[in-house]
């Protein structure tokens, strides 16, 4: 993780520290409503974080997209990420731009943006986690951890089990006791989203199970109370 000249620094972009449930945008599992619509009411239901991914659009059409999608969450104060597109920063303006295998690397990235812009990047795995981490990653999703689809194939999932190695790698890579950031991501949904917060997760990301919810705002809630759940846990126990 990059390092900070403040005495009082735990982590680098300073929105990270309750960043706990992050909502992911997607327009096949929209079911025809207004993304705006869902994003405000995954805000009002207690969503930390909203990252604008929108696949098979236009470029005109996802500019407009995520600008609307931006204005929301600035006018309620929430940190939004832009998935990929890093060449569209500077025009819109979010808060962190979130990177895979196909975009360039963390570092390279990092001399291209300012330095109050997060980075993130996708990892599928401990050793990406740690490598990305290096090169200045400012936080990782690990996926997918339950079974999840993707481009129409059913991804087999990681297991909750593998959560616990996840949180020992973040607290390796933390520093002043404060674990780097790592959100858990795939699959996770009101049914299994206990079972990770009883293994110490803190931090997760979703899709369907928020932006694809009946009642967004209801189902925001119900996984924040679940995250916000015995906090006493201590992984070092």
């Amino acid at each position: 993780m990059p390092e900070d000249s403040s005495d009082s620094w735990p982590y680098r972009i300073g929105w990270l520290e309750n960043a706990r449930l992050w909502m992911i945008t997607d327009i096949a599992a929209s079911r025809g409503r207004k993304l705006t619509d869902l994003v405000e009411d995954g805000i009002a239901g207690g969503v930390d974080v909203v990252v604008v991914r929108l696949k098979d659009i236009d470029r005109e059409t996802f500019i407009k997209e995520a600008t609307a999608i931006g204005d929301v969450c600035r006018s309620s104060q929430i940190p939004w990420v832009l998935s990929h597109n890093v060449e569209l920063i500077d025009s819109l303006m979010p808060d962190g731009v979130h990177l895979g295998k196909a975009d360039p690397p963390v570092n390279e990235a990092r001399l291209r943006l300012r330095d109050d812009i997060a980075i993130g990047y996708s990892a599928h795995s401990l050793d990406e986690i740690s490598f990305n981490a290096g090169l200045g990653a400012d936080y990782c999703w690990y996926s997918p951890i339950f079974p999840t689809e993707k481009g129409g194939v059913v991804l087999d999932g990681l297991g909750a089990q593998a959560v616990t190695s996840a949180l020992v790698t973040a607290v390796a890579l933390g520093r002043k006791d404060v674990p780097f950031p790592v959100i858990m991501l795939g699959g996770i949904n009101l049914e299994n989203i206990g079972e990770l917060v009883k293994r110490g997760v803190r931090r997760v990301a979703a899709i369907g199970a928020l932006i694809g919810a009946p009642s967004v705002r209801e189902a925001a809630r119900a996984m924040k109370n679940a995250l916000s759940a015995d906090e006493s846990f201590d992984l070092k126990e």
